[in-house]
């Protein structure tokens, strides 16, 4: 089934929780023929409680927030990225490694975004693989010489971080890259326990690289971001979900009527 036409986020109405996890009973979704439509996520055990898979997209339009409920939408990662030095094909095998390649150049990785700023090409690694979340941001110069901007420390003896790469948004200087995900203090703990933390990278346009802001929070996960001063959306499954960059503070969004809403609260992970 093909994506709906993009619509304004204020069509959206805000609700009270998260439905991103939110569970359905089979009788529902047979009754309101969500199998016809949607792709399905997991079943417990006997099947009588799903998770589908029903992304809500986001996107900036002339300095309006759109969104589009996608029900195909493709999780997997290109084939292909075409940029400024030209087309770099895309080797992904998931936790089996992978790479980005054009013709002797090539860089190690879980290739999900590759794009063009100033006078350089920049590549996003996101490995998420069980309790794994790997990320590393790339440089590429005109000479096809790169540089390892940012990288997760996962095997580290202190620290180890999981990130997922939400998306990026960009104003006429800099581009931003979104990370949400957990880090894991060694020192605290045998067996340490997770703190949530976010974190804003910045790329400018004359190629320099910063950690802009860090947050002791998770903006959750997302398969797109589009923001609009301290507020950043996040297109989320069955919703879109508002971050306030200043306060942390969370509101959702869904165009899901009153009784899916009631369903998928009711089961909620």
């Amino acid at each position: 089934m093909e994506a709906e036409a993009w619509k304004d986020f204020s069509t959206l109405r805000k609700i009270d929780a998260d439905l991103s996890w939110g569970r359905c009973s089979r009788e529902y979704a047979l009754e309101h023929h969500w199998f016809d439509k949607l792709k399905t996520r997991s079943e417990n055990g006997d099947g009588s409680l799903i998770v589908f898979s029903d992304p809500y997209e986001v996107k900036l339009q002339e300095g309006r927030v759109m969104y589009r409920e996608s029900y195909d939408f493709d999780h997997e990662s290109p084939e292909f990225f075409d940029t400024q030095f030209g087309r770099f094909k895309n080797y992904d095998y998931g936790e089996f490694g992978g790479h980005l390649q054009r013709k002797k150049f090539k860089l190690g990785g879980n290739f999900v975004d590759v794009f063009d700023f100033g006078d350089y090409v920049y590549a996003v690694s996101n490995l998420m693989h069980l309790s794994l979340g790997i990320f590393a941001l790339h440089q590429i110069n005109k000479k096809r010489k790169s540089t390892c901007l940012f990288a997760t420390r996962f095997f580290d003896l202190e620290v180890a971080e999981t990130f997922q790469y939400l998306g990026r948004s960009m104003d006429r200087d800099s581009v931003y890259l979104y990370l949400s995900g957990d880090v894991r203090y060694f020192a605290e703990a045998e067996i340490p326990q997770p703190h949530d933390k976010s974190k804003i990278l910045e790329v400018k346009r004359d190629g320099s690289f910063a950690v802009a802001k860090e947050y002791d929070y998770e903006f959750g996960s997302a398969n797109s971001v589009a923001r609009i001063g301290n507020r950043l959306y996040l297109g989320r499954n069955y919703m879109v979900s508002v971050v306030d960059l200043e306060t942390g503070e969370k509101e959702f969004y869904t165009d899901k009527p009153v009784d899916a809403v009631e369903e998928l609260m009711k089961y909620k992970w």
